[in-house]
């Protein structure tokens, strides 16, 4: 039997092809993840094509058993402002007043309630790390991450490596196919 394929894995194929960190790596896979994730759970298909020849496999979010699986799904995929504070070590005030002080953090309200997807907690990650660990004033934390180039940027500029990446993942796929299909 295979291998398990997991967020690390992935990004350290990203990470050797590409050449971008295994940080931005995972960041970058736990991004495109949570975001097939949220579309099940909104109740959108999630079409997984070219496995095997004119095979398409699909997952809806009726395979899910009950409605609380999606609720759990989508927790894993959204924070509350609290689970945030804990996970970060900050106080849910400072997480408020960051809001107002950075563009950055936006997380989506509804009913009064703030929810924060994994996106906005890496970047809450590194405010934290830039005005605790690193000694920088507010707007020196501000200027920084401006000076950051944005992950869709990076994912912009490394788009041949991402092609050639998914080209060399086809041709695996089938040499695959080939062997199985050869049992």
């Amino acid at each position: 039997m295979g291998q398990t394929l997991t967020r690390a894995r992935l990004a350290d194929a990203i990470n050797r092809e590409i050449g971008i960190s295994r940080e931005d790596a995972l960041v970058l896979v736990g991004e495109i993840l949570d975001e097939m994730v949220s579309s099940l759970v909104r109740g959108g298909l999630l079409k997984i094509s070219s496995f095997a020849p004119n095979q398409r496999r699909r997952i809806v979010t009726t395979d899910l058993q009950t409605r609380s699986e999606a609720d759990e799904v989508r927790e894993r995929v959204f924070c509350t402002i609290s689970d945030v504070a804990k996970e970060v070590g900050v106080e849910q005030y400072v997480l408020r007043f960051w809001e107002s002080k950075f563009a950055q953090i936006n997380p989506i309200k509804r009913r009064g309630r703030r929810l924060y997807d994994r996106q906005n907690v890496a970047i809450i990650k590194r405010i934290k790390h830039m005005l605790y660990d690193k000694g920088y004033t507010i707007r020196g934390a501000q200027l920084e991450l401006k000076r950051r180039k944005s992950m869709s940027e990076v994912v912009a500029e490394r788009n041949d490596g991402l092609i050639q990446l998914l080209r060399h993942m086809t041709e695996m796929r089938d040499v695959l196919i080939k062997k199985l299909n050869g049992m």
